[in-house]
């Protein structure tokens, strides 16, 4: 084989082995990534005191997220459908754990498609990444919020990690009286 030919060859293997590692974060219609926002721990040890955690603005500290994600449409340069949504919630109870759809009191993203960006896939930003190892591919995205009777627009950025996780930044701006989002979410997949 000449030298060409090899060079060909490992691309062609190092693209196909990319492909599957982002088809394993393709959820089926009875799983999704599931997690709460960093910071769900209201109090500071010891004190019994309730603080804002570190990087979080906005979101209840009892918020979780599940994500339905298809990265083979969220890799398309010429995607016409959303690649996944994602819904937030509370529970009744308050608690930072998983409950059903009766017991959810709903969050600031019900079910919100997420919207490519027109152009991104051609900009070098599309290609952003993070500082460190660990992620397998990062996107970006729009989607709805509403934050009581108001209505708008949140960036937001998902990480695909090594780990087979899954790590989502929501950030909107402040509309009308409601104040700025800013929420990290980690999610692992989960059956529903």
């Amino acid at each position: 084989m000449t030298r060409v030919g090899q060079v060909l060859l490992w691309w062609s293997l190092l693209a196909t082995a990319a492909c599957d590692d982002l088809d394993d974060f393709r959820t089926s219609e009875r799983e999704v990534f599931l997690g709460p926002v960093v910071g769900a721990q209201p109090e500071d040890a010891g004190t019994g005191q309730t603080q804002q955690p570190f990087l979080l603005y906005g979101f209840d500290t009892a918020l979780q997220m599940e994500l339905r994600f298809d990265p083979s449409i969220a890799g398309s340069v010429k995607a016409d459908r959303s690649p996944g949504t994602i819904d937030t919630y509370t529970c009744a109870a308050g608690t930072p754990t998983r409950c059903g759809a009766e017991d959810r009191v709903p969050g600031p993203l019900r079910m919100a498609p997420l919207q490519p960006i027109a152009g991104l896939a051609e900009d070098v930003l599309a290609r952003y990444d993070f500082p460190g190892p660990g992620r397998v591919q990062n996107y970006m995205f729009y989607a709805a919020v509403h934050q009581g009777a108001t209505a708008g627009h949140a960036m937001v950025f998902v990480s695909l990690m090594e780990s087979g996780r899954v790590e989502v930044r929501v950030a909107a701006p402040a509309v009308d009286r409601a104040g700025p989002l800013f929420g990290i979410f980690r999610l692992e997949r989960t059956e529903l």
